[in-house]
């Protein structure tokens, strides 16, 4: 079946990530009926929120260039490390979240797509992380992007939530969340506190205030186990179209339609080329698009 195909390119990409870096893509996921789609939503927040083995155009925020002198100097040393790395196709793991290789929620990055670096110069004893530094560099990437927000001391609690490195991005960078912006709100008003708001975003769909403008969170929110909303949405839809072509395929129409040579006693592989799903005819090497999305 194309979905034991689909469930062997996962852990084949799972066996490629772990090569390369250090991290368990396994760890806490249950082997039971839902493994290989909880492994590929462990593989979509890998893909959305690490830096590493490609080079990013960096730009930086006029306010961060203006703080650049008030930072001491050990955390502006260990900045340019980090940019250097992010710049020439390094490994930013170690300085983020050490939690990354989780799916655990994480407030900035799913309401605004904001990452955050540690900047430290020393491994964590017994770890692949840095240590937890008091100053972090708040980041966000945007196609071949990474925009350098700001260098803040360590957020706390509810502070996670505050939105002003969400407004320093919308004040420079607009276009990042245009597509978000909800043009048909025009009065908004919300009662919540920021303590109020760190709590029920971990809960509920919350719109976003920034600048005057409405916003749908970055990731349209997060679901019951604390996975955002657009990972669940398109792993779903594209399990969904895996069954849905295996079931066509023993109709000798569809394959003709589809353009194949064979009408019978065909050999179906489903296979991944440029991070894209193919649908592979074994008996004559006959491979079609299916025109399904980019996976990884």
């Amino acid at each position: 079946m194309l979905i034991d195909d689909f469930n062997q390119i996962i852990e084949d990409k799972v066996d490629e990530i772990q090569l390369n870096v250090k991290l368990d893509l396994r760890k806490d996921i249950n082997r039971d009926r839902y493994y290989h789609r909880n492994l590929f939503l462990k593989l979509m927040n890998f893909k959305n929120r690490t830096l590493y083995g490609k080079s990013y155009y960096v730009v930086c925020s006029k306010e961060l260039k203006g703080k650049l002198s008030k930072i001491p100097n050990e955390y502006v040393r260990n900045f340019h490390t980090v940019l250097e790395i992010i710049s020439s196709k390094g490994n930013l793991i170690p300085y983020q979240s050490r939690h990354i290789d989780s799916t655990s929620f994480d407030t900035l990055f799913n309401n605004y797509g904001i990452n955050h670096a540690h900047l430290s110069s020393k491994l964590k004893n017994n770890s692949n992380f840095m240590e937890g530094s008091d100053y972090l560099l708040f980041f966000i990437t945007y196609g071949d992007a990474v925009f350098l927000i700001d260098i803040d001391r360590h957020p706390h609690s509810d502070e996670w939530i505050d939105k002003k490195y969400a407004e320093i991005v919308y004040n420079n960078w607009p276009f990042i969340y245009e597509s978000r912006r909800l043009r048909s709100v025009t009065d908004f008003n919300p009662k919540h506190n920021r303590e109020d708001e760190y709590k029920l975003s971990k809960c509920v769909t919350l719109l976003k205030d920034i600048d005057g403008n409405v916003f749908l969170p970055f990731f349209s929110g997060i679901g019951s186990n604390g996975v955002p909303t657009n990972y669940l949405r398109f792993i779903d839809n594209l399990i969904k179209e895996i069954y849905k072509h295996d079931d066509e395929l023993s109709n000798e129409d569809y394959i003709k339609k589809l353009g194949f040579s064979c009408s019978n006693n065909c050999e179906f592989k489903l296979i991944l080329k440029n991070n894209r799903l193919y649908l592979f005819e074994q008996t004559r090497n006959e491979c079609l698009d299916l025109n399904l999305p980019e996976i990884f």
